[in-house]
């Protein structure tokens, strides 16, 4: 279900609907954050975006 909201002029698509999306996100700035810091932590990382992925609704989708 896609409504306008108010005088902002924006659009909101419901709860859920970007939540893979934002997943996608979450994993490839984990991805990144793994590149950078040459894999030294890639445990705390993996954590970091399980939890993150646990909140928007969808889970642990890739790993």
């Amino acid at each position: 279900m896609v409504r306008r909201l108010g005088r902002s002029g924006g659009w909101f698509a419901g709860p859920g609907v970007c939540a893979p999306r934002v997943d996608q996100g979450v994993e490839k700035a984990g991805d990144m954050a793994d590149k950078r810091t040459g894999g030294r932590y890639d445990d705390q990382i993996d954590k970091g975006v399980d939890q993150a992925q646990a909140r928007t609704g969808e889970g642990d989708q890739v790993r």
